[in-house]
């Protein structure tokens, strides 16, 4: 077990599910607010970070994740974790295993990376994606982009108006700033989010590219019921919670570079 306290400095930064450029500030969290970090390399740990806002980082297998009060980001590059973001505003991103992620208190941001991952937003107005996630700065300006992986993830957005950015491309976040690469993968069924809760007076559907490259339909035969999102034959989500959707309604949002 490793206690994070409010003071602690151990992470050395570097590329994992989510790519970090050297900072000691983070102008997303808001206020901008320092950072404690840790990188850890346990099998089986359990991490907890305490009250200040944390990078906890851990390369090993079945790492339990608890961000605690700060405004945290919690990531790992091997697989098969739990991650609990805790009261604030806080970054989750999965490994390459199947993970488990909750977001906790506060509008988080959530990304599963590879795998077939369960992801819930919980409390909060949050952003949740099957795929990884980078992150950069550059001055005041922050940069969060989407990159897709592979896998069957679970979304689930919880309480409050949540965003959920579907893979199967590199794609921006509404929040940043730079140019949007679209980069559509070719992996069928074996490939797509499946929406739980959707709610179509408060939450967003992300879509890469055009709204109009888009069609839905009935889920495939084999697989969870709801409304499918296609791609052309390609199933990118499926959704549950909500019947009778539209392409065209301003639930769904394109984004075109």
């Amino acid at each position: 077990m490793i206690l994070f306290g409010s003071d602690d400095n151990f992470f050395s930064g570097s590329e994992f599910g989510i790519k970090l450029e050297e900072f000691n500030t983070l102008s997303f969290l808001k206020p901008r607010v320092g950072i404690s970090s840790l990188n850890s390399s346990f099998n089986r740990s359990q991490i907890f970070g305490g009250r200040s806002n944390d990078i906890l980082v851990s390369r090993a297998t079945s790492t339990t994740f608890n961000g605690g009060n700060g405004s945290d980001i919690l990531t790992s590059t091997s697989g098969n974790n739990s991650f609990s973001g805790g009261e604030s505003d806080d970054i989750l991103v999965g490994g390459i295993g199947n993970d488990t992620l909750d977001g906790g208190e506060g509008n988080d941001i959530i990304a599963g990376l590879s795998g077939d991952d369960s992801i819930s937003g919980g409390l909060g107005d949050d952003t949740l994606t099957g795929g990884g996630i980078s992150v950069s700065q550059d001055g005041n300006s922050t940069t969060i982009k989407v990159i897709d992986t592979s896998g069957i993830d679970t979304l689930s957005g919880g309480e409050g108006a949540d965003r959920f950015v579907l893979g199967g491309k590199s794609q921006l976040l509404p929040e940043s700033t730079a140019t949007t690469v679209i980069q559509y993968d070719e992996a069928g069924n074996d490939d797509y989010a499946l929406i739980t809760d959707f709610d179509t007076s408060e939450d967003v559907i992300q879509l890469g590219g055009s709204k109009s490259d888009y069609r839905l339909g009935s889920s495939p035969i084999g697989l969870p019921s709801g409304t499918g999102i296609f791609l052309g034959n390609e199933l990118t989500a499926i959704v549950q919670g909500s019947s009778e959707l539209d392409i065209s309604a301003s639930y769904f949002e394109g984004s075109e570079g």
